[in-house]
């Protein structure tokens, strides 16, 4: 069923205090969760102001190589700028309740599964909407002997060289590292489940118990590695069947970046909202209160790549 009709919470059947639990409840389920998002740079568009973002990042002048002529002013400098645009559009899914569910088990329903699957609902539309960004961005580079995509044999894994090749190029590029209290600046890794299982056999592998202050690590850390901090994602991206071989081998992603390579653009706030229908809430095209809905929504939201040469797409085979 279509749900054309939009009605306020406070219009019917649903007390503010209801609404305000709703709310908290699946953006705890939905912040809990997020990976991508965590290191994206937040940018905020204000209501009423257009869902277009357009950011200016100069580039950096030209260096003199020589010493200045006594008397002689030299020629002036051009200041060079690139600019990054990106439009944010709404993003949100519902899952629907009859009303005899309703009547009979309400509160369970909605406050406990409906509203853990739309949050992990909610975090997999984000993250996978990063991913996506990320996929086809950054600067590549590739496990083992391999130089381009097709070349990924299956003894291409991820290992710690590849991270030192990683932390090369980013430093090359002056990519900022991340900060936080109680840790040493770091660039952040996001791999999947099957490049940490190779990653964690090296012996120069820091796990978090062993950090100074273990109170502030990210959710989903696993350890760190020469300045390299490693978080795990369910979500990860893979190019099926892209690699050698014949049938092609499945080519996977890990992403190693530093601070701003990456960023969301919101509209009016970054919060996902919780938006609960009830049975008898939508008029006509509910006749007979049958059918109660409830969801999350994003107003506006845009993942978009700020600086691409502060990221570094590691593209490898799997164990």
């Amino acid at each position: 069923m279509a749900n054309t009709v939009i009605n306020k919470t406070t219009s019917t059947g649903l007390a503010v205090q209801k609404q305000t639990y709703y709310d908290r409840k699946l953006l705890m389920e939905t912040k809990k969760r997020l990976v991508f998002d965590r290191f994206a740079r937040k940018i905020i568009l204000p209501t009423n102001e257009g869902k277009t973002w357009r950011g200016r990042q100069y580039n950096d002048l030209p260096v003199p190589t020589t010493a200045l002529t006594e008397g002689v002013n030299p020629a002036g400098l051009l200041m060079d700028q690139d600019e990054v645009t990106a439009t944010a559009a709404e993003w949100g899914a519902f899952v629907e309740a009859t009303s005899l569910l309703r009547k009979v088990s309400f509160d369970p329903v909605a406050t406990t599964d409906a509203l853990r699957l739309l949050g992990r609902n909610a975090k997999d539309a984000i993250d996978k909407a990063y991913l996506t960004a990320l996929s086809t961005a950054g600067t590549v580079q590739f496990g083992g002997d391999a130089t381009d995509t097709d070349e990924v044999a299956a003894g291409d894994t991820i290992t710690i060289n590849d991270i030192q090749k990683a932390i090369r190029t980013l430093e090359l590029a002056d990519a900022p590292k991340f900060s936080r209290e109680g840790s040493l600046e770091h660039y952040v890794c996001i791999t999947s489940p099957y490049g940490v299982y190779n990653l964690r056999r090296d012996n120069d592998w820091q796990a978090p118990h062993e950090y100074v202050d273990t109170k502030n690590i990210y959710s989903g850390e696993l350890g760190m590695y020469n300045g390299v901090v490693f978080v795990s994602s369910s979500n990860y991206f893979v190019d099926e069947g892209a690699g050698a071989g014949t049938p092609g081998i499945d080519v996977h992603s890990t992403f190693v970046f530093g601070e701003e390579a990456y960023g969301g653009v919101y509209l009016g706030s970054d919060a996902v909202r919780t938006i609960v229908h009830p049975p008898g809430s939508s008029g006509a095209v509910d006749a007979l209160d049958m059918l109660g809905t409830i969801g999350w929504k994003l107003d506006g939201f845009v993942p978009v790549i700020l600086h691409n040469d502060w990221l570094v797409r590691i593209e490898h085979a799997v164990a």
